[in-house]
């Protein structure tokens, strides 16, 4: 690896439907990531297409393909792109562990959010 690319930024995406939330979490992220932002499932697929990103955080329950069927699809498509799962539902938090890849209870602390962020870039 370079320098240049050692020295760069993480970009990540985040995918949620609510635009108040995903406007903060965008917010909460900025200051350690360059940050885009989609609200579909598809959405996200098409800008990775056009621009492969470091990371993906998106919530578990998006309108449309959820949170999981995205996730089988950059695994595939973009193997070098971390995803991350946003869930409010303390079962799947509890039961659901990728080697590299994480599932965020929420609510959710933004520092343990950009801490889980870091490990999965650099695992990737």
């Amino acid at each position: 690896m370079n320098d240049q690319c050692a020295n760069r930024r993480p970009r990540i995406m985040v995918v949620e439907n609510e635009p108040l939330v995903r406007d903060v979490l965008a917010d909460l992220l900025r200051p350690e990531f360059d940050v885009l932002t989609c609200s579909t499932g598809l959405e996200a697929l098409d800008r990775l297409a056009i621009d492969p990103l470091d990371a993906v955080l998106a919530e578990v329950d998006l309108v449309g393909m959820d949170g999981f069927e995205l996730r089988a699809h950059i695994a595939r498509a973009w193997p070098d792109t971390a995803v991350l799962l946003i869930t409010s539902d303390p079962i799947e938090a509890d039961c659901w562990a990728w080697d590299d890849d994480c599932l965020i209870p929420n609510p959710f602390d933004a520092c343990a959010c950009g801490a889980h962020i870091r490990r999965a870039v650099q695992a990737h």
